[in-house]
């Protein structure tokens, strides 16, 4: 500002005129006419701003300021702290907005981190899954963000490694089939918010619970238990049958915990039709299996099921089912009751000796060849019914050992032949059925001598009946002649 006044002043000195300055004008001489010169307040001077020299019609000059702004010495500081303050500022708040940001996106990660690791603590993983080595992170499935056509190949991945014949998906008429693709490109349920194994072994009971449908005709029953839900989980595809009284019972799929571990059918008015698949191996917590009374069910029973580590009761009763016994009973060491009745089967039942038993029912069958000597290590066993098949043989001894045995049936079993071994009759038996066979000594047997004391039992029923008994059995309850039974009065 200074400089500027000062060239006006030169300028003006030189030429000679007037200057404005804040509306009042100046007179400013040159040298040569010493005219007198209004002096500039100290304050004032040096800040004009953008004057020009105006020419006058008198000798002398006139500055004109045509654009004159008075400033302060002060003035032009205080702007540059103002600036400095106000970018000052600004920054300060920049920093804190972005400070909160980084904060709330932290909370936001640690929250999820922890409801991800609470929710996977109350998941009941299966002890085989937990030989998995954990990670730091867990890895969530593909399954709950993949397209339909992306997710075809993901479920052939997986279920790739636990089936054996995958060309059943190249059958279009195949139960399989129809499982995958309705699984595919139908179903609505995907599993969140759990790790991946356990994400896996659900995707894979859900594929087998459709297997079982499809194999069921489940397209044409007539009530279909909430299976195929596109939108629940299998543990709620169930509902309750209510008969007289209030006696309900429910049918379909019973969990524990995320795994399915119950599939009961058998009301008479679902119309199932078909056979048992062989997915029903990939339920790996499946504990109980109650198919029962379904005579349009056939085929053979599944070797798969009593691979499932644990397995525990399978009633299959009722049905048509052929076909022989699976090895696959003899390595079910947690199957403690089998109960196969009224069925088709055939072959011989060596492989029903496993140790595990507390009890099975294979009566009413075509099962033939001798009863195993192997039974007797049953030791847990208190119930075993093989009547009304095509036994051939003696009854071995080793089947008295069995200490906690309390209800034996043999019955019509023609072919059952020879004396029955005096060691049954410290027996803790209670029920024996002989009825219709052609074994003999049962009195000695089973009552001691006559006129011993009445062994503890509920029923006793033999062929000592007729005028020709085949048997003399002094404490049976029942006496058979052939296909007529009658109450023995010295038993009751």
């Amino acid at each position: 500002g200074a400089v500027a006044m000062a060239g006006i002043q030169t300028q003006a000195e030189t030429t000679g005129g007037v200057a404005l300055l804040d509306n009042r004008t100046v007179e400013i001489g040159n040298n040569n006419n010493d005219e007198q010169v209004e002096e500039v307040p100290k304050e004032e001077q040096g800040h004009l701003v953008n004057a020009e020299l105006v020419p006058q019609e008198d000798p002398n000059l006139q500055v004109t300021a045509t654009t004159a702004v008075r400033m302060s010495e002060t003035d032009l500081p205080l702007s540059q702290r103002e600036l400095h303050t106000i970018l000052r500022d600004r920054r300060v708040c920049c920093l804190i907005c972005a400070f909160i940001s980084i904060i709330a996106l932290l909370a936001i990660i640690l929250s999820v981190i922890f409801l991800n690791k609470t929710e996977d603590s109350s998941i009941p993983i299966p002890t085989a899954l937990l030989t998995v080595a954990p990670t730091l992170a867990p890895t969530l499935a593909p399954f709950p963000t993949a397209s339909p056509i992306s997710r075809m190949p993901l479920l052939k991945t997986l279920l790739e490694k636990h089936v054996d014949d995958v060309t059943v998906w190249d059958d279009s008429t195949s139960p399989q089939y129809q499982a995958i693709n309705f699984l595919a490109y139908e179903d609505a349920w995907r599993p969140t918010k759990v790790r991946e194994e356990v994400s896996d072994q659900l995707m894979l009971e859900r594929y087998a619970m459709m297997v079982v449908y499809f194999s069921f005709g489940g397209p044409n029953w007539s009530q279909e238990a909430a299976f195929l839900d596109i939108n629940t989980r299998v543990c709620d595809w169930q509902v309750q049958y209510c008969s007289w009284g209030n006696f309900c019972e429910t049918y379909g799929v019973l969990c524990s915990g995320q795994f399915v571990s119950r599939l009961a059918l058998g009301a008479e008015d679902i119309n199932i039709v078909g056979t048992i698949p062989t997915e029903v191996g990939l339920l790996s917590s499946l504990r109980t299996v109650s198919i029962e009374n379904i005579t349009s069910l056939s085929g053979a029973v599944p070797s798969e099921l009593f691979l499932i580590e644990t397995i525990e009761s399978v009633s299959l009763t009722g049905n048509e089912l052929s076909g022989t016994l699976p090895s696959s009973i003899l390595q079910a060491s947690n199957l403690f009751w089998l109960d196969l009745d009224e069925n088709l089967m055939t072959g011989t039942i060596d492989n029903i000796a496993n140790p595990a038993l507390e009890g099975f029912a294979l009566s009413n069958n075509l099962f033939s060849g001798s009863i195993p000597a192997s039974l007797g290590n049953l030791k847990e066993a208190t119930y075993i019914e093989l009547g009304i098949n095509q036994l051939t043989g003696s009854l071995p001894d080793s089947l008295s050992r069995i200490s906690g045995l309390e209800y034996l049936s043999l019955f019509k079993n023609p072919g059952l032949t020879g004396d029955i071994p005096t060691s049954y009759y410290n027996s803790l038996l209670t029920n024996l059925h002989l009825e219709g066979t052609n074994l003999t000594g049962l009195g000695e047997a089973f009552c001691g001598p006559e006129g011993s004391p009445l062994p503890e039992y509920e029923e006793y029923s033999a062929e000592c009946g007729g005028s020709t008994p085949r048997v003399e059995c002094w404490c049976c309850t029942d006496c058979c002649d052939g296909a007529v039974c009658l109450r023995n009065n010295i038993g009751l």
